[in-house]
């Protein structure tokens, strides 16, 4: 059985870190991980894949919270399936 808490916690840290990576990169390298921002910015109200620390933040904020949802729901599902 899985731990839910856990799952949930590991996806957001996990979900959190690539989204925080990608938009530091664009701010460093102008147009790095662009593709996967305009994706993220297609989903997102309020992010706009610009480069920018407040666009970052933003970003990193929405695939933490996604990053959690999807570890919980997914291994909630794995346990009842597992019964």
């Amino acid at each position: 059985m899985l731990n839910p808490s856990a799952a949930a916690i590991t996806g957001a840290v996990f979900m959190g870190a690539v989204a925080l990576a990608m938009a530091v990169g664009n701010l460093v390298i102008p147009g790095y991980g662009q593709a996967f921002l305009d994706v993220v910015a297609s989903v997102y109200p309020g992010y706009n894949a610009e480069a920018t620390v407040a666009q970052a933040a933003i970003v990193t904020v929405y695939c933490a919270i996604d990053g959690a949802i999807a570890g919980f729901l997914l291994s909630s599902i794995y346990n009842r399936l597992a019964e």
